[in-house]
C-alpha cells in the first residue's frame, strides 16, 4: 500500500483552484503506483485536511485513514465552525481506519506527535501550505521540514493561510514537488 499524509492550512481561499491541483496530484500518485492500493491519512481538521479527505474519497483506490490528536472533544476546541464539526463526523463516517494517538493535554505536543506519526507512516506527503517556515510547534511547516529530513516525497501545493498574502511569488493550487 502507499500511504499518502495529509498536512495543511485550515483557512484559505480559491477552493476550487486547491480541489483541482489536489486531484491532479493523487492522479499522478496513483498513475505512478498503479498495483497498489492507497491509505489516505488525514486527520479531518476543517481546512486542507477535510477538503483533500473528501477529494481522496472519489477515487476508489483510496481509503481514509484518520488519525486523531485528541480526544473529539478536546479537537472541536480548535475548530471554528459547527459546518466543520458536521463534515469531521461525515468523513469519519467513512474512514476506514481511525488511529487514535496517546492522549495528550497539551495542544501543541498533540499537534507535534500528530505531524510526527504522519511523517513517520507516510511514504508520500501532500501539503496544502504557503511555504512559510515550521515557526508554529506542530503546523505544516514543522510537518514539511520533518517530511524533508526522512526523506519523504513531498507534493507542496501552494495554499493561502487566509491570515495573511503571501509574498513569494507563487499561485494558489501551483504544484512544486519537494525532494
Amino acid at each position: 500500500m502507499t500511504k499518502i499524509a495529509i498536512s495543511g492550512h485550515r483557512h484559505f481561499s480559491e477552493k476550487e483552484q486547491l480541489r483541482i491541483a489536489i486531484r491532479k496530484v493523487l492522479r499522478e500518485i496513483i498513475q505512478t503506483n498503479p498495483e497498489k492500493g492507497m491509505w489516505l491519512y488525514s486527520p479531518l481538521a476543517e481546512g486542507a485536511d477535510q477538503l483533500a479527505a473528501s477529494i481522496g474519497l472519489e477515487f476508489p483506490e483510496i481509503k481514509l485513514v484518520v488519525p486523531l490528536p485528541l480526544s473529539q472533544e478536546e479537537y472541536f476546541k480548535d475548530f471554528s465552525t459547527e459546518e466543520g464539526k458536521q463534515e469531521f463526523h461525515t468523513l469519519l463516517g467513512r474512514a476506514n481506519k481511525v488511529v487514535e494517538l496517546p492522549a495528550m493535554q497539551d495542544h501543541k505536543l498533540a499537534y507535534q506527535q500528530l505531524g510526527a506519526y504522519l511523517v513517520k507512516e507516510c511514504d508520500v506527503l501532500v501539503a496544502l501550505w504557503d511555504g512559510e517556515g515550521g515557526k508554529d510547534s506542530g503546523g505544516t511547516g514543522e510537518v514539511v521540514e520533518k517530511a524533508r529530513a526522512s526523506g519523504r516525497k513531498i507534493y507542496w501545493i501552494y495554499c493561502e493561510n487566509g491570515k495573511k498574502k503571501s509574498e513569494n511569488g507563487k499561485r494558489v493550487g501551483e504544484i512544486e514537488v519537494l525532494n
